[in-house]
């Protein structure tokens, strides 16, 4: 405003034709001095930063520039106060500009990170694959080095005293019902039907010879069908366990059953659940309904998993043993398993000696045995 006035001044001396008043307003009424802020609007446009922002960020950069350009057009107009304003404002763009900047150099370093991560986590998902396939593999190898000793040829047996003869039957009659219970859970498994209908007709075989008291007590056969039955049970499991390696589904029921306070346990079969004292006469007693009762729910959600279910009890009496297993196997059918089998193991697998207080409480016992593809 200052400079307009002192230019109308001149114009005016022109007009009186006053020479040294002329020459003195004219002095006064050059350009002012270019005003500080436009100096560090220019310092601030050329560091490397800037220079670096308007790579990164350009439409905000853009818009510095149009207010550098407009500071120096309205400077050169002789608009002092505009000028500085918009200088003012460029300052702020190109600050603006730098924090755009890093903001889209911090999004494209997070992206990098992002991707480096990625292909950390697939390098990482890759390297537990190839572990739990060895794994698979060394637990498989493991179960055929079982088979392989279990199947290998006793020494022929002689004909011993009465006491040796009845504890070699004992021992036949056990290996005999592991045997049929592996088998059974290898035909849960889907295992092939031709050499399971053979290996339970040997079984049938080895029980006659049993029941006679033939001595030698063949030992050398039960040990060998034990094994076949084994043998079937680990195909059929090599079969799944290679169609999908990483499965963790067996771990995951059994911590299940774990925090539901079942007591599970491993074994070639699968996951066990054993209750004790589970019959009153032929039924379930309250106290087995009640642990029952806790078991649906997980029953239900793994419904595609067989149970086998196996009754075991302090004599010999398959009746009722008979009896108490469709009674179990009902409820276990009830709770949602859709695929199951019932097997009475009697009194050949006890958990004490027979003669051993208290031993008929403990032999009497129910197992639901979850015949999972992977042990």
């Amino acid at each position: 405003m200052n400079h307009e006035r002192c230019c109308h001044r001149l114009f005016v001396a022109r007009l009186l034709r006053g020479t040294s008043a002329v020459a003195l307003l004219a002095i006064s009424c050059s350009q002012p001095s270019r005003p500080a802020v436009l100096t560090q609007m220019d310092a601030v446009r050329q560091t490397p930063a800037i220079s670096e922002a308007a790579a990164l960020a350009p439409q905000g950069h853009a818009q510095a520039e149009q207010l550098r350009q407009t500071a120096e057009r309205e400077w050169k107009d002789g608009h002092l106060a505009s000028s500085q304003i918009a200088a003012e404002r460029a300052l702020a763009a190109y600050e603006r500009t730098r924090t755009l900047a890093r903001i889209v150099r911090a999004e494209r370093e997070l992206a990098d990170t992002q991707t480096q991560l990625n292909e950390s986590n697939k390098a990482l998902a890759q390297l537990e694959l190839r572990q739990k396939q060895a794994a698979a593999e060394q637990v498989d190898l493991e179960l055929q080095l079982k088979v392989e000793r279990d199947a290998e040829q006793l020494a022929a047996l002689s004909p011993s005293n009465p006491a040796r003869e009845a504890a070699r039957r004992e021992v036949a009659r056990a290996l005999s019902t592991q045997g049929r219970l592996l088998c059974a859970s290898a035909r849960l498994l889907s295992a092939p039907a031709a050499p399971m209908e053979a290996l339970f007709k040997q079984l049938d075989g080895l029980d006659e010879q049993l029941a006679k008291g033939r001595a030698p007590a063949p030992i050398d056969v039960a040990t060998r069908l034990r094994a076949e039955c084994l043998h079937e049970v680990v195909e059929v499991r090599r079969h799944k366990i290679a169609s999908n390696p990483q499965g963790t589904a067996g771990d995951e029921l059994f911590v299940k059953l774990s925090s539901a306070e079942l007591s599970p346990s491993r074994d070639e079969r699968g996951i066990a659940v054993t209750l004790s004292e589970a019959f009153s006469g032929n039924a379930l007693t309250p106290e087995a309904r009640a642990v029952l009762k806790r078991m649906a729910p997980i029953v239900k959600e793994q419904s595609s998993v067989p149970v086998l279910v196996v009754v075991h009890g302090a004599n010999n009496n398959a009746a009722r043993d008979e009896s108490r297993g469709r009674e179990a196997l009902k409820v276990v059918e009830q709770m949602g398993a859709s695929k199951t089998d019932l097997r009475i193991a009697g009194d050949r697998l006890p958990l004490l000696d027979r003669s051993a207080a208290g031993a008929a409480k403990r032999n009497e016992r129910l197992e639901l045995v979850f015949v999972i593809p992977a042990t």
